[in-house]
């Protein structure tokens, strides 16, 4: 399970925030775990934001999103 803390946003509001490196491979094993634990944070908790990614270009950001099944 996937460690993650809860990060202030103002007003009172606080999300799940988690910070991970996720420029590895698209076509991983594990990226139908992390996006089973994606997936099953903001099931629980309704919101995540993600810190770290190492994520640099739209493009890549993209290419992340479509490989958790985010885009189609």
């Amino acid at each position: 399970m996937m460690k993650y803390e809860y990060e202030k946003l103002g007003n009172g509001i606080s999300v799940p925030c988690l910070s991970m490196d996720l420029t590895g491979s698209v076509d991983s094993p594990s990226r139908k775990e992390l996006k089973e634990e994606i997936y099953g944070i903001i099931d629980r908790q309704g919101a995540l934001l993600m810190r770290d990614t190492g994520l640099k270009t739209i493009s890549g950001y993209s290419e992340f999103l479509s490989s958790v099944g985010y885009l189609h």
